[in-house]
């Protein structure tokens, strides 16, 4: 298995095949958009809730690898009361309940609205808060998270969920492309990037009619939706459309150009999903050509309008059935393209230290053991009881392999880039790091050694999800034996999360009553969320580098098992193209050797890590 494939398993994990009834549409619920009226239902808390509703006109056929493009306005009433499809992808097995080769639709523009339904017009505008969901960019749907209305109630605030284009239908960059775009947005393969900022725009138009503020939007998602939210950060092109930012896990990287288009064995090499790669199988695998030598002699014949037509011919099984390493719903494309338009081509950090981007307030972080959700089921390190249960085989081993990659994500997606935010001037940065780790646990299965404070296991406590409407695990996540402790800390990040949203600093939260959350400053200081039995809510000062853990790792063979363990904690930091992007796998001691990027050499020695296409 994949070992990827548990953040979408822990993040997704839920009845996805019940036949769902639809609400009945209330009259009450009736708002203007500028592209029609739309009608919603009453929901639970004391809320409003529209689904479905369209905010870019559907991508399919010639619109395929465009900018997003203006709904085309309706008539009458739309019943906005059922989600609307998620965008193309893979089915994961034991979720999807079904023998369909990809699931989804091209046709996947929605967005969706939740709301206190105590707003009334003339009253003072709400704060908005724009959820990206995750899902590696290549999976998931916003309707995976129907819990986003815990939140508009108890924080008094206007929630927006939002689909936005995935993998080879989201960023996808060609020459043949880039020849016939209409325009440079057109041409800068990060459509569903400019999908997100569609969705920014829709706010600023049509929010006031759902009692919500256009003029103070958060942004904020988990994963590849804190990705995707870096990027907002990034892009001239959001700028002004939101107003605070939060970044869940996410990651700051981005890709060149040449890693998106050229193929592997190219001067510079690209990404073997990369467009030309793709490509080539897809002349292969419809028999156009018996073979990749082949294939390159029928595209030297072709000129950029063959090859569009082609390529847009291609319907989404063939597309996605073609995409390497495809494991369990997931599979690694070049995304956050540096094209000069969407985003800059300078590298991110610099960029963050000379003050160009969206200087709004960030808060940014990471859970305490991110990669144990990553190497839940490595063979190395876990065995399974009775063929099916997950167990730790050595857990101090175990823990030291995964605290490497878990602090590589702290410092490249929360210390790295706050410490150069803070560096241009910016003041207005939070960093937190999420601790809780009181999973369920009997004599077959101890999540808490397994699990810890896990990839993705932050989320219903954002959304205060404490009746695990949300199933974001095989089994519940809260139940009696740690809901006691569970709640407050629900409550408290659902609080702080809310006065953000309001304020543009999470302070003691909306209540006012949990401990002040501090900025970050000098050598870091960041708010550590835990049960009041292991520590508390409390700030702690610290920072994390990237030159500092690989130094460290570097030092440490004897503790990791010797050079196999160095290397499989390198891998955890810098898997193959998945999360975070960068070249050499390291599955193993022999296998880890490479002429490119960070690696483990047959002494164990410890090689200089190169991002690819930088």
């Amino acid at each position: 298995m994949n070992r990827f494939a548990l953040v979408l398993l822990f993040a997704m994990l839920q009845a996805c095949s019940a036949k769902v009834v639809p609400p009945l549409p209330d009259p009450a619920s009736l708002r203007e958009t500028g592209s029609g009226a739309v009608v919603g239902f009453a929901d639970r808390f004391d809320t409003w809730s529209w689904r479905g509703i369209p905010f870019a006109a559907p991508p399919v056929g010639e619109l395929r690898w465009r900018a997003p493009q203006p709904v085309k306005p309706w008539e009458g009433d739309l019943e906005a009361v059922r989600f609307g499809s998620m965008c193309p992808q893979l089915p994961i097995p034991i979720v999807n309940d079904t023998d369909e080769p990809w699931l989804g639709d091209e046709d996947c523009l929605y967005l969706n609205v939740s709301a206190p339904r105590s707003w009334s017009p003339g009253d003072p505008a709400l704060p908005v808060m724009l959820w990206i969901h995750g899902g590696g960019n290549t999976v998931g749907s916003a309707d995976l998270y129907s819990a986003v209305r815990n939140l508009a109630a108890r924080e008094d605030v206007v929630v927006v969920s939002i689909h936005y284009r995935l993998g080879v239908f989201g960023w996808f960059s060609h020459p043949a492309l880039r020849e016939l775009a209409v325009d440079e947005l057109d041409a800068s393969g990060n459509f569903g990037t400019l999908d997100t900022i569609a969705a920014l725009n829709w706010v600023e138009e049509n929010i006031h009619a759902f009692g919500g503020d256009a003029d103070n939007v958060t942004v904020f998602g988990e994963s590849a939706g804190g990705f995707n939210t870096f990027a907002l950060l990034l892009s001239p092109m959001a700028d002004g459309l939101f107003h605070r930012a939060i970044i869940q896990s996410g990651m700051l990287l981005t890709t060149s150009r040449d890693y998106a288009e050229n193929t592997v064995d190219a001067r510079e090499p690209g990404h073997k999903n990369g467009s030309s790669e793709l490509l080539l199988r897809l002349l292969q695998a419809d028999g156009t050509a018996a073979n990749r030598e082949q294939a390159q002699q029928v595209l030297a014949g072709w000129d950029s309008g063959r090859i569009m037509a082609y390529l847009r011919s291609r319907t989404p099984r063939q597309l996605l059935e073609n995409m390497q390493d495809r494991e369990e719903g997931l599979y690694s494309i070049p995304n956050m393209l540096r094209d000069g338009v969407v985003l800059p081509e300078g590298e991110p950090l610099d960029l963050l230290a000379r003050g160009e981007f969206n200087r709004v307030p960030v808060i940014m972080g990471t859970n305490r053991d991110e990669m144990k959700t990553m190497m839940i089921r490595n063979p190395n390190y876990t065995k399974l009881r009775l063929g099916l249960i997950p167990a730790v085989r050595d857990q101090a081993l175990y823990d030291r392999v995964t605290g490497y990659g878990s602090a590589m994500w702290k410092a490249i997606g929360a210390d790295e880039p706050a410490a150069a935010m803070v560096q241009s001037g910016h003041k207005q940065v939070y960093v937190y790091r999420f601790d809780w780790d009181e999973m369920p646990s009997n004599w077959l299965l101890d999540f808490k050694g397994l699990m810890g404070a896990g990839h993705s296991l932050e989320i219903p406590f954002v959304f205060d999800d404490m009746d695990n409407e949300m199933t974001y695990m095989p089994i519940d996540q809260i139940d009696e034996d740690n809901l006691e402790q569970a709640v407050p800390l629900a409550r408290a990040m659902s609080s702080y999360w809310g006065e953000f949203a309001h304020r543009g600093e999470p302070g003691s939260g909306r209540q006012g009553k949990q401990t002040d959350w501090l900025p970050w400053r000098g050598q870091g200081r960041f708010l550590v969320l835990d049960v009041a039995s292991e520590g508390g809510i409390r700030m702690e000062r610290g920072s994390l580098d990237r030159a500092g853990i690989l130094g460290e790792l570097a030092r440490d063979a004897n503790q990791l098992g010797g050079r196999e363990g160095i290397c499989v904690a390198y891998d955890s930091m810098f898997g193959e193209d998945q999360i975070f992007s960068f070249v050499v796998a390291c599955e193993s001691a022999e296998e880890c050797v490479g002429d490119r990027g960070l690696f483990c050499s047959s002494s164990g020695g410890i090689g200089k890590l190169t991002p690819p296409g930088q």
